[in-house]
């Protein structure tokens, strides 16, 4: 693993992490983007994956926030910025916050080196739901933005984060939260009125 950026060190309890689909829609992005605002501005760290949609936006709500954020990466220093268009908020993100690259060798360099992985999915994909697993890790507290069922990576990092007993909530598209440490389940907006708490921001 490889820290690049300002941000060398910082407390684990800072660390508060926002993510959610990338074909999000615009009321979900703003949602992301108030909540990683409002988080900076309480002296957190926000942490995401620089990933189009959510992502992209929790990053640049921190920063506008004045705040630090950190990016967990699927791909090597070597490898270029994905998606190509988030390469100058890779930038600004190095300036005030990290980028953290969890792999030494590019997955084509992994595979020349070791072997293509035995899976249906090919490595570059399976580093995806890595790089998800270890911010449910090392974030005490995530945040899932979508207004509807919860799929793909967002699932694997809400999932593993129920797992390892963190602070799990879910926002939808009008920023209510739902904390899914008290579902346990597959959520559903109907149970809304039944599981609505206060939001830790």
């Amino acid at each position: 693993m490889l820290v690049v950026g300002k941000l060398q060190e910082w407390n684990t309890e800072d660390l508060v992490a926002i993510i959610g689909p990338r074909k999000a829609s615009k009321a979900e992005c703003m949602v992301a983007y108030s909540l990683a605002r409002k988080c900076a501005e309480k002296g957190k760290i926000v942490v995401s994956g620089l990933a189009e949609g959510i992502d992209t936006y929790a990053h640049r709500g921190a920063l506008d926030g004045g705040g630090q954020t950190i990016a967990i990466l699927s791909t090597s220093i070597d490898e270029n910025i994905f998606p190509s268009f988030n390469q100058q908020l890779a930038k600004d993100i190095k300036e005030k916050g990290s980028l953290i690259h969890l792999f030494e060798l590019s997955s084509r360099a992994a595979d020349k080196k070791f072997g293509k992985i035995k899976h249906e999915k090919p490595r570059y994909i399976l580093r995806l739901l890595e790089r998800d697993i270890y911010l449910a890790y090392i974030c005490p507290t995530i945040m899932a933005v979508s207004n509807k069922k919860i799929t793909g990576g967002t699932r694997w990092g809400v999932n593993y984060a129920l797992h390892f007993n963190k602070d799990v909530w879910q926002y939808n598209n009008n920023g209510k939260p739902i904390n899914l440490n008290y579902v346990k389940a597959e959520v559903d907006w109907t149970m809304e009125l039944q599981y609505l708490l206060k939001s830790p921001i």
